[in-house]
């Protein structure tokens, strides 16, 4: 896997190579360079990773409107994400950082990661592109957002199908 930051002059795209496995792989033109993969079959633990860090990804709480983020490697718990109803929220850090993250465009569908001033840094576009803003290039936290925000539209697209499976039923 190749290091996420010598690819942000070329297209990232999310892939999902293998129909039968809830896995996808964040491509950098035709490098593989982050994975977001869910355990079990009925699980919501996420397992990301990038060449230089990974994380697991928990939800918590009745309706699982919170979710904790951990270091995968120790399990220590960095942040926290509060959902609202629309899918938006807060990601929390423990040392204070917030990060919003909000639909940008309720025609088209796309997401971006903001900083605590609305400043868009990540954006997620059609659901598998992503685009970084140049200032957000050499922020520490970049790596997540982007794994995390995937993470994020997968989950509500897996909440749109149950909510309609229970329409139909």
């Amino acid at each position: 896997m190749e290091r996420l930051q010598n690819s942000f002059d070329r297209q990232l795209q999310w892939e999902h190579p293998h129909l039968f496995k809830r896995e996808y792989e964040l491509h950098a033109d035709s490098t593989i360079v982050a994975t977001v993969r869910w355990e079990g079959t009925f699980n919501y633990q996420v397992y990301a990773k990038t060449a230089q860090q990974s994380w697991i990804f928990r939800p918590k709480g009745l309706w699982q409107k919170r979710l904790v983020i951990s270091e995968a490697e120790n399990h220590q718990t960095i942040a926290t994400f509060q959902r609202a109803l629309n899918g938006s929220g807060i990601l929390r850090f423990f040392d204070g950082r917030i990060f919003i993250y909000d639909n940008t465009s309720l025609r088209s569908g796309e997401w971006a990661w903001l900083n605590g001033e609305s400043t868009p840094l990540v954006h997620f576009l059609k659901h598998s592109r992503v685009e970084i803003e140049p200032s957000a290039n050499t922020m520490p936290e970049l790596l997540l957002l982007i794994v995390f925000g995937f993470f994020l539209l997968k989950l509500a697209d897996a909440e749109a199908v149950s909510a309609s499976l229970e329409m139909v039923g």
